[in-house]
């Protein structure tokens, strides 16, 4: 078990993960309905050579979003992609528009829960974590201390 930070466990480094269970795969589902358009602002590609952005503007903004901006440590990003940024006990979608009228993942409003608490000796692996809206997630631990009083 990592470290407490100010009180609070810190989630396994992704090296460690990895070293103990494996590769973690991840990736954000791709939203385009052609793969020759933008995947920010899925307008058209302007030549052969442009893979997935029609421009730097397009492609910082992506990175924003899916890479930099994202405030999230590895693991729990790679679960909420696999979890396709849903809710899995009530379904809830968390995503954004952007300024071009495209839909986009967005991790705000999600939590990575622990199903057998780490205190319970359960594990930060994969199959062991689920993705949950706040509310949920506040139901499951006030489920869970209720069950303990």
């Amino acid at each position: 078990m990592d470290p407490n930070h100010n009180g609070r466990r810190t989630w396994i480094a992704l090296y460690k993960y990895e070293r103990k269970w494996g590769r973690l795969d991840y990736k954000p589902r791709d939203l385009r309905e052609q793969a020759n358009t933008c995947k920010w602002c899925h307008g058209p590609l302007k030549n052969n050579r442009q893979k997935s952005f029609c421009s730097e503007d397009c492609k910082y903004w992506w990175y924003q979003q899916y890479v930099f901006g994202r405030n999230r440590p590895p693991v729990p990003w790679r679960i909420l992609c696999r979890d396709d940024f849903t809710c899995q006990k009530c379904g809830w979608k968390s995503r954004f528009i952007n300024k071009y009228g495209v839909t986009h993942f967005s991790s705000r409003g999600l939590d990575v829960h622990h199903i057998q608490y780490v205190s319970h000796g359960g594990t930060d692996h994969e199959s062991n974590l689920i993705t949950l809206c706040r509310d949920c997630h506040r139901k499951e631990h006030s489920r869970e201390s209720n069950e303990i009083e």
